[in-house]
């Protein structure tokens, strides 16, 4: 309601840190795609701004399916990095989603953000920081990685040192399961080495 709505604007009153440049210049460089994040701060889109990186901004229902028609549908080329926000931004507060039970609505992981995901994923390896993963035991997750799976290119779940908590990755990944790989670094450094040991590769983060 909109109590929780006010309490969000508290994440809009710090900076961008180390890990939300290293994202923007990587973006600014080429080598990052896209980003889908659950986040609902703003600090990447400050990033990138600082950066001068293009990029195209992605919250509601009708802009992903607008995006997907103009240019993932027949392959359109768009130079502008995308950023997708799959549980809403606090510069929109009606687009917040704050609940489990919004996973089950057209507000959360919905058909047309599926679709977006689901053509990034077939086209570049996908490499997820800073998340735990337990929304994918949420059924409609299940089911998108259950039929996306032999479709995946390639993922990377970057945990940090010592890291063990998380849901069954196995389970949930069966499908996609050899193409799925742990790393391990702490952000943003040793996502940095990491990409520049391998200055050919373009991926996308979640």
């Amino acid at each position: 309601d909109e109590r929780l709505f006010e309490a969000f604007s508290a994440l809009d009153v710090a900076e961008p840190n180390a890990t939300h440049y290293a994202l923007a210049r990587l973006a600014k460089r080429g080598i990052l795609k896209g980003c889908f994040t659950t986040n609902f701060d703003i600090y990447l889109e400050k990033a990138l701004i600082e950066e001068n990186v293009d990029f195209e901004l992605l919250v509601e229902n009708i802009e992903y399916e607008r995006y997907f028609e103009n240019y993932m549908k027949d392959d359109r080329n768009n130079n502008k990095f995308l950023l997708c926000k799959v549980h809403g931004t606090i510069e929109r507060p009606n687009s917040i989603v704050s609940i489990a039970s919004a996973y089950k609505s057209a507000k959360g992981f919905s058909a047309p953000k599926a679709s977006v995901f689901e053509k990034l994923i077939k086209n570049y390896p996908c490499l997820f920081l800073g998340y735990s993963g337990w929304d994918f035991n949420h059924l409609n997750y299940r089911s998108f990685w259950e039929r996306i799976g032999p479709y995946v290119k390639k993922i990377l779940w970057n945990q940090r040192p010592n890291e063990e908590s998380g849901p069954n990755f196995q389970d949930i990944f069966s499908t996609c399961w050899s193409v799925f790989e742990f790393t391990e670094a702490n952000l943003p450094e040793g996502l940095i080495n990491a990409i520049e040991k391998t200055p050919e590769l373009k991926l996308f983060v979640a």
